[in-house]
């Protein structure tokens, strides 16, 4: 028995290392796909802080993503007054632009609980469908 307590010891300190080991660090990271005319999320929400968005164009044409904080639904963005193939940008709290065909491209947000809209706000892109809600708890 005596011989024993040291191997369990031993193997519950190796279990305690792994586990922290495995704990997520940094930001939670979010993969936005975007193709003619799809959004789809790598998940619908998220706890608020820093998030990682990666935005991946599988499309055929550029897109970009839009980050709107807004009690909007995301089917019922507004077109811009000056410009009705693009939407207004209420509540924006970043982007990523200029993603062409092949590309993926990140950044960071800092975002706090609420309801959010993700869009592509390129020409008529937004008509096309390229919306989605998003939650932040």
């Amino acid at each position: 028995m005596k011989k024993f307590l040291p191997i369990l010891a031993a193997a519950m300190l190796l279990a305690s290392a792994c586990g922290q080991a495995g704990a997520q660090s940094g930001p939670a990271k979010i993969t936005v796909t975007m193709d003619e005319w799809n959004v789809k999320l790598s998940q619908p929400s998220v706890s608020a802080g820093k998030v990682t968005f990666a935005l991946k164009n599988t499309g055929k044409l550029g897109h970009e993503l839009a980050i709107l904080k807004t009690d909007l639904a995301h089917d019922k963005i507004p077109v811009r007054p000056t410009d009705a193939t693009k939407v207004q940008e209420p509540g924006m709290i970043g982007e990523i632009e200029g993603v062409e065909p092949g590309q993926t491209k990140e950044a960071i947000f800092d975002l706090t609980p609420g309801t959010y809209v993700i869009i592509c706000n390129e020409k008529e892109h937004y008509q096309a469908g390229m919306h989605i809600a998003f939650t932040v708890k």
